[in-house]
């Protein structure tokens, strides 16, 4: 059972914000034995309250006004994510759950995240790190996550499997999830070809033959038919650069609101996105999957598709 939800957590931090202020009115001081580690567990834990609250104080509201307001149900559950995941939050948490073991990344404790489980075989699986981290995790992150929870857990429980027979699993763990994302990017751009979406381009050198008739160079290039053959057929890598809803101008935002379907509730109208609303958003390169959040594709500078 969760002791704190990450709402709770929030509230928190509103509140050590309006206790900061009032004691910096007040000017008023602490004994030391009471502002920091205390003699009781209850000391502790509110002084570690304390401490990570005025650590804090200033960057929530600036991060939520610098990234971006969640208007759904998607970026809402990717913004609680990252609330969850702030600097010191995970330790807080922990610092209340000391019953659970936690992801070797992030650091949140199990039940305050979902765990991603790597099968060793039909029937016996592990886990290491959160399905978020798996999911935004560099392979050498994951990798080391992995290695150090061997060394802490597995090692001496399993003795039998030695760390290369947990490392065959993840690696295959690790390809199928690169694997989806490129299947993603496929499916994305090729509906963006018509619409000449910028892409960065990268190859090894022993499939530099590929490019001897110099369609392709190294780094920033126009989407084309040829390019996508290649990257299908794993002879390249790519990400595309996206444009985000914010970036949208006026008249676009106007011309994306026609084309979509309304639906008047009691508590408001429901937009539904048609074909030729979803048509616009490849035509404007807006990233309408998510990608760049994925780490899949680039945000556009401001200037590229003007």
């Amino acid at each position: 059972m969760e002791i704190f939800s990450t709402s709770s957590i929030v509230l928190f931090y509103a509140i050590g914000c309006l206790w900061t202020l009032l004691t910096i009115i007040a000017d008023r001081k602490y004994d030391r034995d009471n502002c920091t580690f205390g003699k009781t567990k209850t000391q502790f834990v509110i002084s570690s309250i304390i401490f990570i609250l005025l650590s804090w104080t200033f960057f929530l509201p600036l991060w939520i006004k610098h990234r971006w307001i969640p208007d759904n149900k998607n970026e809402f559950k990717q913004m609680k994510e990252e609330l969850k995941r702030i600097p010191g939050i995970p330790f807080l948490l922990r610092l209340v759950n000391p019953s659970y073991s936690y992801c070797e990344i992030c650091g949140l404790p199990w039940n305050h995240t979902e765990n991603h489980t790597v099968q060793l075989n039909k029937s016996v699986g592990c886990f290491a790190v959160c399905e978020y981290c798996h999911q935004h995790a560099s392979k050498r992150e994951l990798m080391d996550a992995y290695k150090s929870a061997y060394k802490k857990y597995w090692r001496d429980t399993d003795a039998e499997h030695p760390w290369v027979y947990y490392e065959q699993a993840i690696e295959k763990d690790i390809s199928n999830r690169d694997m989806a994302g490129k299947d993603l990017i496929l499916r994305d751009i090729s509906a963006r070809l018509p619409y000449k979406v910028k892409v960065q381009v990268e190859y090894s050198e022993e499939h530099a033959s590929s490019f001897r008739n110099n369609f392709c160079k190294r780094g920033l290039n126009t989407l084309t038919t040829e390019i996508y053959q290649l990257f299908q057929k794993d002879e390249i890598t790519l990400k595309p650069y996206f444009r985000q809803y914010e970036d949208m101008t006026e008249d676009e935002s106007h011309t994306y609101y026609f084309l979509q379907q309304h639906y008047p509730t009691p508590f408001g109208d429901v937009h539904v996105d048609t074909v030729a609303s979803i048509d616009y958003l490849n035509k404007c390169h807006i990233d309408y999957r998510g990608m760049i959040e994925q780490d899949l594709a680039l945000k556009a500078p401001k200037d590229m598709y003007e």
